[in-house]
């Protein structure tokens, strides 16, 4: 991928890039046995797995291996449901992108709401955590995201969806061994550890959103409102479709289902939307609020922190509806600030209008630069 590449072809690229299967394809091993090499897109694979519902667990009609070393015992089931180390509860999650690469963010590649050149790179789905790192390192988690999606695309249209997850999440309810394992951080040397996951509170999405299928929405009403006892919170920006503000604002949302709208730009206020709850926004943890936000969320990044939300004692996400949240950005945002300010004796050279445009001054390219400090290679526009 070309480093120099705008934006939006990056982001676009890693979608692309996670969503392909190794050239020498993968093998499948069926109930008898035999061995099957499998060399088609990754859409196709998961459509060849056949996933079905077992208690919390989708299974799939074959056992997939990456390789042919023996060590790779690969796998033939995934979660329904996901357990988030940040969030520290469970989670549902849909392949991130845009529709046409397989994706479930319908705004995620909007190019009505950001400009080329001006600010693009300050999209938040540009700089989107779940087409990087594990998301789109780990083919079992790319199986399991599509094969998820699939899934729920097949019960959508057969009408079963609300049941079968009601089903699922009951039996995952009746589990109360579950823990999850909060990962070595390497920043403030803080070793692993496991914690039990908290059942009273649901992420809905840790990735996807809820336009991609007719019906979608409105089945976790549906399924929100047959666990009162749980708190579920949805980020979204389907908002910046009005069809789905006005189908938000007609329907009876049960008062344990949060929807917080999300900002398209880092740095922008959080949303105020008739109908959701209060808005959520990406800012830099060193910038002050001004008004922008409520609160910023303490399980972000920072040395001597334990990032979670049980460690940082904080579920203002799910019981504070009416509080604004602003979350530390991720990707290249912080490079492009520091790239509008090669020259340090002259800070805002020939891009000031750009800067004034992005609601940006000299004061945040100082700040990127501070964060970056003198060794990092800048990123070209």
């Amino acid at each position: 991928m070309d480093p120099q590449a705008n934006p939006t072809e990056r982001y676009l690229e890693r979608v692309r890039k996670m969503r392909r299967l190794p050239s020498a394809g993968v093998r499948l091993l069926d109930v008898k046995g035999q061995m099957h090499r499998f060399t088609g897109s990754l859409q196709k694979l998961c459509e060849t797995l056949q996933p079905t519902r077992v208690n919390d667990q989708l299974l799939y009609k074959y056992r997939v291996f990456l390789s042919d070393s023996p060590k790779n015992i690969g796998f033939g089931c995934g979660s329904l449901f996901t357990l988030a180390s940040k969030m520290v509860c469970p989670s549902f999650g849909l392949p991130a992108g845009p529709p046409a690469l397989g994706g479930c963010c319908v705004h995620s590649n909007n190019k009505r709401l950001f400009t080329e050149g001006v600010n693009e790179h300050l999209y938040i789905c540009h700089n989107c955590y779940a087409v990087d790192g594990n998301y789109a390192r780990n083919l079992s988690t790319q199986v399991g995201q599509l094969a998820r999606k699939l899934w729920v695309a097949q019960q959508l249209e057969a009408g079963t969806f609300v049941d079968e997850m009601i089903q699922a999440y009951d039996y995952w309810l009746g589990r109360s061994h579950r823990t999850i394992v909060i990962p070595y951080n390497k920043v403030t040397r803080t070793l692993a550890y496991t914690l039990p996951t908290d059942p009273r509170f649901f992420r809905i999405h840790d990735s996807g959103d809820f336009l991609w299928h007719k019906g979608y929405f409105t089945a976790w009403v549906d399924i929100t409102t047959a666990f009162p006892h749980v708190l579920f919170w949805a980020p979204t920006r389907d908002y910046n479709t009005p069809a789905f503000v006005e189908l938000v604002s007609s329907i009876s949302r049960p008062a344990n289902f949060i929807l917080r709208p999300s900002s398209l730009f880092i740095g922008d206020p959080a949303p105020s939307v008739q109908g959701l709850d209060a808005g959520s926004t990406a800012c830099f943890l060193d910038e002050p609020a001004d008004g922008r936000y409520d609160r910023q969320c303490p399980a972000g990044k920072g040395a001597g922190k334990r990032h979670n939300c049980h460690d940082q004692n904080c579920r203002l996400c799910w019981k504070n509806p009416d509080v604004s949240v602003s979350y530390a950005p991720h990707g290249n945002a912080g490079e492009y600030l520091a790239q509008k300010r090669v020259e340090r004796e002259n800070p805002l050279s020939d891009d000031a209008e750009n800067l004034r445009v992005m609601g940006l001054d000299e004061d945040d390219v100082v700040a990127a630069l501070e964060g970056l400090g003198e060794n990092q290679p800048l990123m070209r526009r």
